[in-house]
């Protein structure tokens, strides 16, 4: 039986799937993250090493063959970073003694086929970090945002956790009024007073996956009708839809395709997924948008298009 390998590398964790040659799902696996600019470039080749062992050896031992591996890793697009990651792909092999084709797509390639079966269209994505893909049955690549939490990440679970930080503040400065999310950091914290969360945040080991991890307080507060948690959600909200109006107003052929709304905030916030759609349409009556909820993960996605490739 011929398999087929796919990757998910993402920021926090990177996962793993196999399908055979009639795409149904064979093996899942997870490690931590791949991503070189999270850890360092040796240290995400370790932990990917380590998934692939674990795949390889189920494989093995099924006495199957995989035909080839496709990866969409974060941290992974430049000429030169696909470069050392095929370098290094390649001695792995030579070390386990297999060999296969190697293709290193996109995050938005993988997620688009995970949801679509296709790997064209439209991909907004809101997780941790935010950015609209536009890819073309042609191979052309469009994008917008994307450019980290100090640069953009508009309309992400950084944006939202870091604008309910300052809120619970702003609240306690009075600039604010009262607000649920501030009982809500208290106790996820176990603070004793808000003033306590100035010495948490700034913590050195307090980086950008910690502060969109309080997206979730956020979100939760704005399912209970809080004012101000509702205001950021519909901020953030308006704010991506800018960032893909901006790509679809400079592509317009793009304004025919499906737009995948994908991430956890997508998942997780009907007022996010509300406020997106209803903005987006506003601007653009025809698109149809479909939430990558319920299909396959990305991983799966990925090993679907190693099949479409090498089968």
């Amino acid at each position: 039986m011929y398999t087929y390998l796919g990757i998910d590398g993402g920021g926090t964790k990177t996962e793993g799937s196999v399908v055979d040659s009639e795409g149904r799902l064979l093996i899942e696996a997870r490690v931590g993250t791949t991503n070189p600019h999270a850890v360092t470039f040796p240290s995400a080749i370790r932990e990917l090493e380590n998934l692939l062992d674990q795949l390889l050896d189920h494989l093995q031992s099924a006495q199957t063959i995989p035909k080839g591996i496709c990866l969409g890793m974060s941290g992974i697009s430049t000429d030169e970073e696909k470069e050392r990651l095929t370098e290094s792909l390649a001695l792995y092999q030579q070390r386990r003694v297999v060999s296969f084709p190697v293709a290193i797509k996109s995050e938005g390639e993988i997620s688009l086929m995970a949801a679509l079966q296709q790997d064209y269209g439209v991909l907004v994505i809101s997780g941790t970090g935010s950015i609209v893909y536009g890819f073309m049955p042609d191979g052309r690549q469009f994008r917008s945002g994307g450019w980290g939490h100090y640069l953009g990440d508009e309309g992400s679970g950084y944006a939202i956790g870091l604008q309910a930080l300052k809120a619970v503040m702003q609240s306690y400065d009075g600039v604010l009024p009262a607000t649920l999310l501030t009982p809500a950091i208290m106790e996820a914290l176990t603070l004793q007073r808000i003033t306590d969360l100035k010495g948490v945040v700034y913590r050195p080991d307090v980086d950008k996956a910690v502060i969109a991890s309080f997206a979730s307080h956020c979100i939760r507060a704005a399912e209970s009708g809080d004012g101000i948690a509702c205001h950021i959600i519909k901020e953030e909200a308006g704010k991506l839809v800018r960032t893909t109006s901006a790509l679809l107003e400079r592509q317009p052929e793009l304004q025919q395709m499906n737009i995948v709304m994908a991430g956890s905030v997508f998942t997780h916030s009907h007022l996010f997924r509300q406020v997106y759609s209803q903005g987006l349409s506003a601007n653009f009556p025809e698109l149809r948008m479909i939430e990558a909820t319920g299909g396959f993960t990305a991983a799966t996605g990925a090993a679907l298009l190693a099949r479409k490739l090498f089968a």
